[in-house]
């Protein structure tokens, strides 16, 4: 249907030409005032879901890695691949080895900066299969393409480590050769800590133990392990479990981080604390935009805050309502000139439909027209 959200940035947000431009693309609530400003771009914007759409009448325009990692682009992938690949001979099936880690990686970033790693695949210019094994989306498309059971692939083995859908696929890799999973990403995997707990022997890394510290599933296995726990990370976990265990151990809490955190129980903490509040991490928090608008109301300047933490944040933008509202009756064209139907119509046509209103009736006893139920006779 025709009728879509429509989002505008909160008065007191600076203009767009003062926010980073290129997390304004990955911002999913920024599209309308994106396009409202002439900034759009959609190379930038491909792997953001909400612009869709656009890229869809673009295609030849984006940038494949991130298509890859949309969520909303399953559909496209197929297309995509079919057009516009072609053949490469080099591939390193274990090119991971040779890249070294950060150790001083932020647990909440880190996901950012490993999808960013340069990736080696088969094909040039296609659907990347590793980015692919970290979408969620992606992996009816990937399991089409590769026997991901029995591939010994390092790269997207390593990837859907991270993939919260990817788990019986994981658990079958486990079984076949548990050494063929890569257990720095594996710890980041909410759903996957019952293969943690069977393979406690390989987690062996700080980093290892920062992003179970992060990961909101193995809270119990941080308590089993305290000093190992990483405070930094542990005071970004979102889970209740988290936030019970920083208020049993307050002298442990991460202030900073705590304003980074997105459970409603971390904001009600800083409420508490005021002293504590720190607006410059509270810009990335949608959560808490109440509370950070809070503060610009009572007179904190506004050009001193986070804007690249700001520019990803989908709450600085609300609802247009006045602009949706004018969706419900207006009339546009599509590509060829053909005057569309308004939602009103579309919406009328569709619950109205004949075959819908005789299915109501036979299975229901119930008249959509007259809103009614029918007595049996």
């Amino acid at each position: 249907m025709s009728f879509r959200p429509i989002y505008k940035k909160r008065s007191w947000v600076p203009p767009l030409s003062h926010l980073d431009y290129y997390k304004l693309m990955d911002n999913a609530y920024a599209i309308n005032e994106l396009i409202n400003n002439n900034m759009i771009d959609i190379k930038a914007m491909s792997g953001n879901p909400s612009a869709i759409e656009l890229i869809e009448k673009s295609i030849q325009n984006i940038d494949i890695n991130a298509l890859s990692l949309n969520p909303a682009a399953g559909h496209l992938f197929k297309k995509y691949d079919e057009k516009y690949r072609y053949f490469l001979s080099e591939y390193n099936v274990n090119y991971r080895e040779n890249l070294n880690f950060d150790e001083s990686f932020s647990a909440m970033s880190y996901f950012d900066d490993y999808t960013s790693l340069p990736t080696s695949r088969k094909w040039g210019n296609t659907i990347n299969y590793a980015s692919l094994a970290l979408n969620p989306q992606g992996l009816d498309y990937l399991y089409k393409q590769i026997n991901v059971e029995q591939t010994t692939d390092r790269n997207i083995i390593s990837n859907l480590c991270w993939n919260t859908r990817a788990i019986d696929v994981l658990e079958k890799i486990e079984k076949r050769n548990v050494n063929l999973l890569d257990f720095e990403n594996l710890t980041n995997n909410p759903n996957a800590v019952h293969i943690i707990e069977r393979n406690m022997d390989k987690i062996t890394t700080d980093n290892q133990w920062a992003n179970l510290s992060f990961n909101l599933n193995a809270v119990h296995i941080m308590r089993n392990n305290f000093t190992k726990i990483n405070w930094y990370a542990m005071s970004q976990n979102e889970s209740n479990d988290a936030i019970k265990l920083l208020l049993e151990n307050p002298d442990k809490i991460v202030w900073n981080m705590i304003n980074e955190n997105r459970n409603p129980k971390a904001i009600e903490l800083l409420r508490k604390n005021p002293e504590k509040v720190n607006l410059y991490h509270l810009c990335s928090n949608p959560i808490a935009i109440d509370l950070l608008e809070e503060y610009i109301y009572k007179g904190h300047k506004v050009d001193r805050l986070n804007f690249d933490s700001l520019s990803l944040n989908n709450a600085i933008f609300i609802l247009d309502t006045e602009k949706m509202k004018k969706q419900i009756n207006n009339k546009n064209f599509d590509e060829n000139g053909n005057l569309l139907k308004s939602f009103a119509e579309e919406l009328i046509q569709k619950s109205l439909h004949p075959d819908r209103v005789k299915k109501y009736l036979l299975e229901f006893n119930y008249d959509l027209l007259g809103d009614e139920y029918l007595e049996d006779e």
